[in-house]
């Protein structure tokens, strides 16, 4: 699970004993910052996937989430060595299992 800090708006993760919270799939928009996840499936409309895939968000990719603007949108991603701008509507559609190797 995670939450905006009220001052930044920048999302960060909720702390528990385990460190932080997981799940096995997500979307890519709940990446904390600097959690990497591998893409299960994108789940997005026809262009936005085909356009998505051209960039490399194709399954077994490994993402990481690099930075995010200060309202969350977009976020800012690393895919094989490339900062890419994700807009939350779209990352909402990329599933990734959390920290999978």
């Amino acid at each position: 699970m995670s939450h905006e800090s009220p001052k930044t708006g920048v999302q960060a993760c909720e702390q528990n004993d385990n460190g932080p919270s997981r799940q096995a799939v997500c979307p890519l928009c709940d990446l904390c910052l600097g959690e990497s996840g591998v893409i299960t499936r994108l789940s997005l409309q026809m262009s936005s996937a085909e356009l998505l895939e051209s960039f490399g968000f194709v399954q077994g990719a490994r993402v990481i989430a690099e930075q995010s603007a200060p309202q969350g949108d977009p976020k800012i991603c690393r895919l094989d060595g490339r900062l890419i701008a994700v807009r939350r509507q779209d990352a909402l559609g990329i599933l990734v299992v959390r920290g999978k190797e």
